[in-house]
């Protein structure tokens, strides 16, 4: 483990620059790290970098967290935060060696920084490594967001990436899955979620759930000239001035008798 330097203070998200409780600066790290459970074709190990606070206040007994003070302290350091200078252990003569870390300066340098460090790291998927764990960026990323991660039954991994809608209610922006084959994370957008209770009535019609989908079914008694149980539409996503939205699509038989008198 190597600590490179701290990140330029304007390329962290404003929220996480300052402990609401007390008001200081947490200051963020930037981390180098060597992976010896991955090395390419010549055997040289894969570095990594990553990006850790210096601390987490809500960590009270320093076991909870992956912050620089809980590494340092995990490798016989001791991290000062009023100063944000390391320690070293005691010699012979009782002295410490005292390490200060410079700043990254520049904040387009920083921003590429953490573009390069990445989202997320993911280490295995079902038990085995995996040969990139690092998570990039989405294309679009939001303000504030969160991050949930998902096991399928047959062991992969789905990221969730939630972002606030326009209520302030933090629903699904985007999922991360990763190509085995291609040996890469890839996004794609995440469909809201849909609750049959959202559906809108239509007369002979009946909405079901099937396989992430709200799918309409003919009613035994209907005027669309369909048995029981055949497909009459579904609920439909789309992208209207940048934004998402939804609505019913419905097949032919069903549109020509409900238009029939407009």
């Amino acid at each position: 483990m190597t600590i490179v330097d701290f990140l330029e203070p304007s390329s962290v998200p404003e929220e996480t620059i300052r402990d609401q409780e007390t008001g200081q600066k947490i200051n963020h790290a930037l981390v180098a790290f060597t992976d010896y459970l991955r090395v390419g074709e010549n055997g040289v190990p894969r570095h990594y970098l990553a990006i850790l606070p210096d601390r987490f206040p809500a960590d009270l007994d320093k076991t909870n967290a992956l912050s620089l003070a809980n590494l340092l302290e995990a490798n016989n350091y001791q991290y000062d935060q009023q100063k944000a200078i390391i320690f070293t252990d005691q010699d012979d003569n009782n002295q410490k060696t005292v390490l200060e870390l410079n700043q990254i300066e520049g904040e387009e340098l920083s921003n590429q920084i953490r573009q390069e460090v990445g989202l997320y790291f993911v280490d295995q998927i079902d038990g085995e490594l995996i040969k990139n764990p690092v998570v990039p960026y989405p294309d679009q990323m939001l303000e504030a967001w969160s991050i949930q991660t998902k096991t399928e039954e047959d062991g992969t991994i789905t990221l969730l990436l939630q972002g606030q809608d326009e209520k302030g209610e933090m629903v699904a922006a985007a999922k991360a899955s990763y190509d085995q084959e291609k040996g890469e994370w890839e996004w794609e957008k995440a469909e809201p979620a849909l609750e049959l209770s959202e559906a809108p009535e239509i007369e002979g019609l009946k909405p079901y759930l099937e396989e992430g989908k709200i799918v309409y079914r003919a009613e035994a008694a209907n005027l669309y000239g369909l048995k029981e149980g055949d497909y009459a539409g579904e609920i439909v996503s789309y992208t209207l001035n940048k934004k998402q939205e939804s609505g019913v699509g419905l097949i032919p038989p069903v549109l020509e008798v409900l238009l029939k008198d407009y």
